[in-house]
């Protein structure tokens, strides 16, 4: 896509899934890309893939809910490639409870992991931004900003908080070239989901599967890779005069009751 080749992105939460899909989508495209998560092996495989395809990236250890790793994160990545342009919070946690057994530590785990992270990631990546004038930031949100079931726990609302995040600070970055735009997701198939496709399955994540597939606009569930391909958009100057908006991309879920 246009005015991405050369430009240097962070994508959190790149081990697997959607932020796996999102690294190898922008290293496609010839961004120099920095994969974050906390699982390192992981990521140094796909690192290793990456190169082998004639990309450039690098993979740093990172638990989000640290602010000391988020800002390793942000300085190995100019220091491995001179600049930041990109940054692509995707790193999430989610766990089930009702509010009745609700436990703090694991509220405060989620919320600092989906919430508090993706703030601080854009602490610390906003001064490289703002320092050259442009940059776009896009937060992984989700269809549970919009709708959403029984017993998510604290998802929803953290969910709900990137986006509201989203235009607060598009708004407050806007005037230094900086764009921050959000994506919903709807039902993609990643490590994360499986846990409450199963749950709602009644233990077995394909009946929920099949009911999507039966009732879901387009009768299907989605893929990480279609994910990635409107985060390369995001990225991209092709999405030069888009900021503070969130973009569903969910198969038709939010439109019918």
């Amino acid at each position: 896509m246009r005015g991405l080749e050369g430009k240097a992105a962070i994508v959190t939460g790149a081990s697997s899934g959607i932020g796996e899909a999102c690294a190898r989508r922008l290293a496609a495209e010839g961004v120099l890309t920095t994969l974050a998560a906390r699982r390192f092996e992981k990521l140094e495989k796909i690192v290793s893939e990456i190169r082998s395809r004639g990309g450039r990236a690098v993979a740093v250890a990172t638990d989000v809910a640290q602010e000391e790793d988020i800002a390793a994160m942000v300085a190995a990545t100019v220091r491995s490639f001179g600049r930041l342009d990109i940054l692509i919070n995707n790193a999430g946690t989610m766990e089930f409870f009702t509010i009745d057994e609700m436990k703090r530590e694991i509220w405060d785990r989620i919320v600092a992991v989906n919430l508090t992270g993706t703030a601080l990631a854009i602490k610390h990546a906003v001064p490289h931004l703002k320092k050259q004038g442009s940059g776009s930031i896009i937060n992984m949100s989700s269809i549970h900003d919009i709708v959403t079931a029984a017993n998510m726990g604290a998802y929803p609302a953290t969910k709900s908080g990137q986006s509201a995040l989203t235009r607060q600070l598009a708004l407050e970055l806007g005037p230094f070239g900086i764009r921050v735009n959000a994506i919903q997701p709807g039902f993609i198939p990643t490590e994360l989901s499986l846990p409450d496709w199963t749950r709602r399955g009644g233990g077995d994540p394909n009946v929920f599967i099949k009911h999507l597939s039966e009732t879901v606009a387009l009768r299907r569930i989605g893929q990480p890779e279609e994910i990635a391909a409107v985060a390369a958009f995001l990225a991209s100057e092709e999405s030069s005069y888009v900021t503070g908006t969130a973009i569903l991309v969910d198969g038709g879920v939010a439109m019918s009751l």
